[in-house]
């Protein structure tokens, strides 16, 4: 077994959310400091292609994450735990 490398994040990712969309997208969001507080990154395990998807409206860092059909909700977080979010994700892809 050996580590291959992939197609690179654009931001730089520290307490973070992680999903799966799909059995084929991993989709990545927010971090605990820097530029990638606000982010969205969706990788297809597929097509080796990252994509950035819409800002978050909220910095965060340790929230959830969950995909529901094709919408992905953003739960929680250090900022406000009070707080959700949602993107159409079949909208966002490409």
């Amino acid at each position: 077994m050996e580590f291959i490398d992939l197609a690179p994040m654009r931001y730089q990712k520290h307490a973070h959310g992680l999903c799966v969309w799909r059995n084929r997208f991993i989709i990545c969001v927010g971090s605990w400091h820097g530029p990638g507080l606000r982010t969205c990154e969706m990788y297809d395990t597929q097509d080796d292609v990252l994509w950035e998807l819409p800002e978050l409206k909220e910095g965060i860092c340790a929230q959830g994450l969950v995909t529901i059909k094709d919408r992905l909700q953003k739960l929680g977080g250090t900022s406000d735990i009070g707080f959700i979010e949602m993107l159409v994700l079949h909208q966002s892809k490409g």
